[in-house]
């Protein structure tokens, strides 16, 4: 940059999830190991006022609480370009989701908006979602994931029996019980010593004849792609409902089963249509007993179709989710990432918004879940220890 400053650049989050990882960070950490900008990111209860003088410009992913909000108005007035990137529709969320309760809210809503509404630019991956908001928001971009290819992508898949699986939060529980429960069972009846059948993250009750494989869900992204990369799928199921929630939602599990090679059965609902081309990179199959049957025993019948849709996979893993060409039509939307330099550098009190955010959170927290508020906080702490330790003996295995 001929020994100009540098653009800089600070990535603001609650929590490092898979969402930060794939719809801000990768893109951002290309460009600061280009050189082309100088990177910072932690979460907003951690930032601190020399991080904030220190920016040019605040990406703000997901973000929803006061602190989050306070701190991206704040250095507006100071200057500073404020981005703001949503993967889900937070002002639509699904009803029996985990986190409706928290999106329902009134001033976490509130929060949303003036996210949308006043950020420099407003970026997501979906094209629903930007049509959606794109009369309300100054400016849109859509930003592109990328496909974190994994040696999982070139791995021996001539094992004897074929692997399929689904990988998804908690959260897709129910999506992936109505949709596909009574499809698996009577195909897994029929198909037994042919197949493997795994999941990681969901948990539904399925018949014991049929010996699913069940692993935790990790929020930690890369401990995620870790345990994901050694599951070595031939098929990958996704299963989606048809509702407008469900439309602002990304591909991301094609681009998520690209990285290790595995051929996916998508439902024929928005936004897998925009990605998948039927039986060429990918099976559609309509939402019911007979359509998701029907697919399941076309991949069985057909390996040999199935391995020309994987080469196919392939391609578009580095020809159209490469991390350098994603980051690259991002910087032709939004040049000023590389050379915004902000109006001025005054120090802002994130020291006091951080103790007023802290105080904030927990009282939303304690009126969202009332009585349950405590069994919420064990249970949580609970699955983190054991997680924790299916982990560590997961990681010695495939050592």
């Amino acid at each position: 940059m001929n020994g100009q400053k540098k653009t800089h650049v600070l990535l603001i989050y609650e929590c490092f999830t898979a969402s930060v990882r794939l719809c801000g960070y990768e893109q951002l950490n290309y460009l600061s190991k280009k050189r082309v900008i100088c990177l910072q990111h932690g979460p907003d209860s951690r930032i601190t006022a020399n991080q904030c003088q220190w920016a040019d410009i605040l990406v703000f992913v997901r973000n929803a609480t006061w602190l989050s909000y306070k701190i991206a108005k704040e250095n507006q007035k100071r200057g500073k370009m404020i981005l703001y990137v949503i993967d889900d529709d937070l002002l639509a969320v699904a009803p029996y989701s985990a986190s409706a309760a928290y999106y329902s809210e009134r001033f976490v809503r509130s929060r949303v908006w003036w996210f949308i509404t006043n950020s420099s630019f407003l970026i997501s991956p979906s094209r629903y979602i930007l049509h959606k908001y794109k009369k309300y928001a100054r400016r849109i971009v859509r930003m592109e994931e990328p496909c974190m290819i994994t040696d999982a992508l070139w791995a021996n898949k001539d094992h004897r029996k074929i692997k399929i699986g689904f990988a998804g939060s908690a959260d897709r529980s129910s999506d992936v019980q109505n949709i596909l429960q009574k499809a698996l069972e009577q195909f897994c009846y029929c198909h037994q010593d042919e197949i493997e059948l795994e999941f990681m993250g969901v948990k539904f009750e399925l018949p014991e004849q049929i010996h699913a494989v069940w692993y935790p869900f990790e929020e930690d992204y890369t401990n995620y792609q870790r345990v994901f990369s050694k599951l070595n799928w031939d098929i990958g199921l996704a299963p989606m409902p048809d509702t407008k929630f469900h439309h602002a939602k990304h591909y991301n599990k094609y681009i998520e089963y690209a990285s290790i090679g595995c051929v996916g059965i998508y439902s024929n609902v928005i936004p897998y249509q925009w990605i998948v081309r039927h039986q060429k990179n990918g099976i559609l199959c309509e939402n019911t007993l007979q359509g998701w049957k029907d697919a399941l025993e076309w991949c069985i019948a057909h390996p040999q179709l199935i391995a020309e849709n994987r080469k196919r996979i392939q391609s578009d893993a580095q020809e159209k989710f490469s991390l350098e060409k994603i980051t690259g039509r991002l910087l032709e939307q939004i040049p000023q990432l590389i050379s915004y330099r902000a109006r001025t550098d005054r120090l802002c009190s994130i020291r006091m918004y951080s103790n007023i955010g802290m105080c904030i959170r927990c009282i939303e927290f304690l009126q969202r879940y009332r009585r349950k508020a405590l069994k919420k906080i064990t249970e949580k702490i609970y699955e983190k220890i054991q997680y924790d330790k299916w982990f560590q003996k997961f990681c010695k295995k495939n050592e």
